[in-house]
Order: structure tokens, then C-alpha cells, then sequence
């Protein structure tokens, strides 16, 4: 399975879901996927559940640059891009954790770690008590 993106423009939510393994040249495509979707729009917020993530690319430098990449996409005042990443357990906490310290510095992200897809919902004051239930929405 494959990195699953889905745009909910009504609500201006994009929701990222990675499988088992979070590959950065796999994450990459999505985002360029992401960037040319007509649905795209600056200052959506993002989703980001690696609940199902055991392993990934451990490579700093890589995700630096695709990081690099999406400040650019994301600089755009007065727009500020707001990610909450779903990480249950320890090893995805470690996971986000390693992510958040590639954000430092960049002023338009605000990013944000939950414990739950619950929390992650509330954090981007979103009003469903669920994924599922923003995805089965009209």
C-alpha cells in the first residue's frame, strides 16, 4: 500500500495516511501529487496518521530537502500551514519527534504531535470525533 492522500476542500483538510513503511522518495511524490491537485489550496491544514508505521527512511539529509521543498510551497503569507501528526505509540512518537526538529526554524509550519486521532482532530479544531466519519461525509 501506498501513501493514501485525501483533500477535503469543504473543510480545508488534506489527510495523510502512510502504510507500514514511510518512505521520504514515496512522501515526495505524494507532495508533488498534492501541489498539482486542483484541490490545493494555500493554509490547509494536514493530517498526518502514521499510526501503521513500523519502520522509514532514516535519511535526515533527504527529508531535509523535501522538507525544504514544502516550506517553499507552504511560505505563502499571510497563509500559515498547520500539521497534526497522529503517532499512538513510541516508536511513532520517535518517528515524529524526528520529523518536528525538520520544521525548526520554519515560521509558516506550525506543527503539531497527538497521541490520537481524536486529539489530532481537536488540535486542528476540526469538529468530527473521527477520520472515517470526515471521509464518509457528502
Amino acid at each position: 500500500m501506498s501513501v493514501q492522500v485525501n483533500i477535503l476542500p469543504e473543510i480545508g483538510l488534506v489527510y495523510i495516511r502512510y502504510p507500514s513503511r514511510l518512505a521520504i522518495d514515496e512522501s515526495a511524490q505524494a507532495f508533488s501529487d498534492y501541489l498539482a491537485h486542483p484541490d490545493f489550496r494555500p493554509g490547509q491544514k494536514h493530517l498526518v496518521d502514521i499510526s501503521d508505521v513500523v519502520e522509514w527512511d532514516e535519511d535526515f539529509a533527504k527529508l531535509l530537502a523535501l522538507q525544504a521543498r514544502k516550506a517553499d510551497a507552504f511560505h505563502l503569507p499571510p497563509h500559515t500551514t498547520l500539521i497534526a501528526m497522529i503517532a499512538p505509540t513510541e516508536d511513532t512518537q520517535r518517528l515524529a519527534n524526528w520529523i518536528s526538529r525538520s520544521w525548526d526554524g520554519i515560521d509558516t509550519v506550525a506543527y503539531l504531535v497527538a497521541h490520537s486521532e481524536a486529539e489530532a482532530l481537536e488540535l486542528l479544531g476540526i469538529p468530527a470525533k473521527s477520520v472515517d466519519q470526515l471521509l464518509a461525509s457528502p
